[in-house]
């Protein structure tokens, strides 16, 4: 590394002003395109910038990033750095400039989400767009991460007739994935930032099929935020475009607290989305328990399936999730539905090898003998299931029919294998 690198890197102020006396190492770059006057802004060398600018430096120069000294300052917070870059060199700074390596966003964007108010009423001061898109289609409101930088953005108001370009930031701009800023700050749990934005005019429900800032809410399971949109109106049955409203997302994220809260304000807990799919479904299918007793408690429709025809018995049974099978049995599930294959629970048991669950079914009668359109009885699957001797033997003891054959004529090797796990 070039030695006045070095000395602006460490901060040694009297040896630049030694290098300096060699008026080409002011612009020379390293290995990684940085001039001096890179290094000294990554570190907030104040006195290092200002002799450096004052020996002509350039502030406009790219490193092999495409990032220029003031981007390091904006980035380590260095306001009196970044003053000092402004006040010497603003007509070389553009500062709604975007960079490829920073999410195509600008130095906005970026103190935005770093929390850095100080820097961004600097910025707004020296004209920067309150709502410019960076690479995934956010404003800097979508991003910031604190209350006194969301205030920041919504209260600018400078003054028209003392700089050139004058604009409010646009509450509700959405993103290429219809997300706007109190989506972001419902994903990021902060609900003061949510009250400010609400407060503001931020919209909260939509009159078409979306994910709403309740969706989001519910899916992190923040109880303050869901409680406050609920109090705001929120609609708690709106649906995505695949039909999935926040009790789907509380339920299949295994928010028991939000999902009661919902559920204690009168949500329609049997709604189904797009595939068939209902909060009892989901909670079914991961295993938790403890929602899908709350769920039952609130008059869920244990035998309400999918598009398939599987029903949340059906799932749990799949997912080997005994406990909760025992549970949707009680609430008189019928254990002997079958999917469009005409599988039962119990052939899906069968393939899993579970026989804990296999006893369990069988306790609530279910029909040993059932088979699917291949004429696939559970014991055909309890026989191709690794040698599974226990639930081969459970199943010929519980009167299943060793003779019954698929649509392949396994009946012969199904009896001998029978047979043989008799004979041990």
């Amino acid at each position: 590394m070039p030695h006045l690198h070095v000395v602006s890197d460490l901060g040694y102020q009297e040896y630049v002003s030694f290098f300096l006396q060699d008026s080409t190492m002011i612009n020379q770059k390293d290995s990684h395109g940085n001039i001096p006057l890179h290094l000294a802004c990554m570190k907030g060398h104040i006195e290092i910038v200002q002799n450096l600018i004052e020996n002509k430096s350039s502030i406009d120069i790219a490193n092999n990033e495409g990032l220029k000294p003031f981007v390091y300052a904006c980035e380590i917070n260095a306001t009196a750095v970044a003053k000092v870059l402004l006040h010497h060199c603003g007509k070389w700074i553009n500062v709604n400039e975007k960079y490829q390596k920073r999410n195509n966003g600008s130095v906005l964007h970026i103190v935005c989400a770093k929390g850095f108010v100080n820097l961004v009423l600097l910025l707004l001061n020296h004209n920067a767009k309150v709502d410019l898109l960076d690479g995934s289609g956010c404003i800097p409101l979508h991003v910031a991460n604190s209350s006194a930088v969301v205030k920041a953005l919504l209260d600018y108001n400078a003054n028209i007739n003392q700089v050139d370009f004058f604009e409010k930031a646009e509450i509700n701009q959405k993103t290429k994935t219809e997300l706007r800023p109190l989506h972001a700050a419902c994903q990021s749990e902060s609900i003061e930032i949510v009250k400010i934005l609400i407060e503001n005019g931020a919209r909260i429900n939509s009159a078409k099929p979306c994910i709403s800032p309740l969706h989001e809410a519910c899916r992190i399971g923040n109880e303050s935020i869901v409680n406050f949109l609920i109090e705001s109106n929120a609609s708690i049955n709106h649906k995505t475009k695949d039909g999935l409203t926040p009790l789907h997302q509380a339920c299949m994220n295994d928010r028991v607290i939000v999902a009661k809260k919902l559920l204690d304000n009168k949500v329609n807990v049997n709604d189904e989305s797009k595939y068939g799919w209902t909060a009892l479904y989901f909670s079914s299918a991961k295993g938790f328990r403890t929602i899908v007793d709350l769920l039952l408690q609130h008059g869920a429709n244990v035998n309400i399936w999918d598009e398939d025809k599987v029903s949340p018995l059906m799932a749990a049974c799949k997912e080997n999730k005994t406990d909760v099978v025992d549970l949707l049995l009680h609430s008189k599930a019928n254990v002997n539905h079958c999917d469009k294959d005409n599988c039962s629970s119990l052939l899906v048991a069968c393939k899993s090898g579970n026989v804990d669950l296999v006893n369990l079914l069988l306790t609530y009668g279910a029909d040993i003998n059932l088979v699917d359109t291949n004429m696939i009885s559970p014991l055909h699957a309890a026989c191709m299931n690794n040698n599974n001797t226990k639930l081969v033997l459970k199943l010929v003891e519980s009167n299943a029919n060793v003779n019954v054959a698929d649509k392949t004529d396994r009946h012969r090797y199904l009896n001998q294998f029978s047979m043989d796990m008799l004979t041990l």
